[in-house]
């Protein structure tokens, strides 16, 4: 009988558990759907690493002259007795601007001519007579030497009166008139400034490390503040064969404006271009900043065939309209995420969607 009730409660237990058992596992595993449902993926914008053409730029401060440009000014001492200009007038090559006072020379003039004209009349009768022996070699060379005398005396007078009518060297654009009307010039006085605005140089300094990479013919870029972003083109035209005590070199480019904007005296920002060579390029977006540098985050595949991503540290050389170079870290054809970096670690799943900055910098955007 205590056997049997034994063997009773044994088989009671043995139910109790296998009741238990199969409730909890009714109750406590999750269910077939949810354990095979995947974390959802990080929407993120994406570029291509690739290989572009890239220029780069020798940048240096420049200052603008005129080409032709000079301080007209007074030879000789005199009263100003006729001004032919004002000021801001263009004029031509040779046209005469200011006259002074010139009456004495013109009564001397007068005289040196009459004594010019006797010792030529003079002269010619001793030459036909000494051609038939009328007259001595002696009488000959003495009427040569007064003519000639007389003509140098002349012609001495006529550019002492030259003199006292200035005139413009070249055509081009007067400056402010610095001179009036029976004021007496001392010689060397300014009267105006004269420039030809067509055609300007820019003089600039490069350093000496740089001087390898300047030739003469290369293409600059120049701006100034006046235009804001207008730029002018031009080319070298000199290098100066000495470096300086400070160690850079002295560049002179000729630059072209048409349409008379700029300005002799301006400072101006030169860029040089230099040959194009590839460069790995990204979007600036890309780039991250930590503690240890800059670095991007790289999608690769895993075994199940998910896009993740991972942070790699880079070396990033120049930066320019949105783009930056990579000297290190990154191989052609990778794809880098460029925005969205926020929400991203080490082995997060990503889905990539159209970056509208990187279509706009690939000039791919609508």
């Amino acid at each position: 009988m205590l056997a049997r009730n034994i063997i009773k409660s044994l088989i009671f237990i043995i139910l109790v558990v296998v009741l238990s058992a199969a409730l909890g596992w009714r109750f406590w595993s999750p269910p077939p759907a949810a354990a095979e449902q995947r974390i959802p993926s990080t929407r993120v914008g994406l570029a291509v690493v690739k290989k572009q053409p890239y220029t780069y730029y020798l940048e240096a401060i420049g200052k603008l002259e005129a080409q032709r440009q000079v301080l007209v000014s007074a030879e000789v001492s005199g009263k100003v007795v006729d001004i032919d200009f004002e000021s801001g007038d263009e004029v031509k090559a040779g046209q005469v601007l200011l006259k002074l006072n010139d009456a004495p020379e013109q009564g001397e003039l007068v005289r040196l001519k009459g004594e010019y004209e006797s010792a030529k009349a003079q002269f010619a009768r001793v030459q036909e007579l000494a051609k038939t022996g009328a007259e001595s070699r002696r009488a000959f060379d003495s009427a040569r030497a007064q003519y000639d005398a007389a003509k140098g005396d002349m012609e001495r007078m006529q550019a002492q009166i030259a003199q006292r009518h200035i005139r413009a060297p070249f055509a081009g654009t007067l400056g402010i008139r610095q001179a009036h009307l029976g004021q007496y010039l001392q010689a060397g006085s300014a009267v105006a400034t004269l420039t030809d605005p067509g055609l300007l140089r820019v003089n600039f300094t490069l350093a000496e490390r740089d001087g390898s990479q300047v030739q003469l013919g290369q293409t600059v870029q120049a701006k100034v503040d006046a235009w804001g972003d207008v730029t002018f083109a031009g080319k070298i035209v000199a290098v100066d064969p000495q470096i300086n005590q400070s160690h850079t070199i002295n560049v002179q480019a000729v630059i072209t404006d048409t349409q008379k904007r700029l300005r002799p005296g301006m400072y101006a920002r030169v860029s040089v271009t230099l040959p194009q060579t590839a460069e790995l390029l990204i979007p600036e977006t890309a780039i991250t900043y930590n503690a240890y540098g800059e670095s991007v985050f790289s999608v690769y595949t895993d075994e199940t065939g998910v896009q993740k991503v991972k942070r790699e540290s880079i070396k990033v050389g120049e930066r320019r309209d949105g783009w930056a170079v990579v000297d290190k870290g990154l191989t052609e054809g990778v794809q880098v995420v460029t925005s969205g970096q926020l929400k991203l670690h080490d082995g997060v799943a990503v889905e990539g969607v159209p970056d509208t900055i990187a279509l706009k910098l690939s000039g791919l955007e609508k």
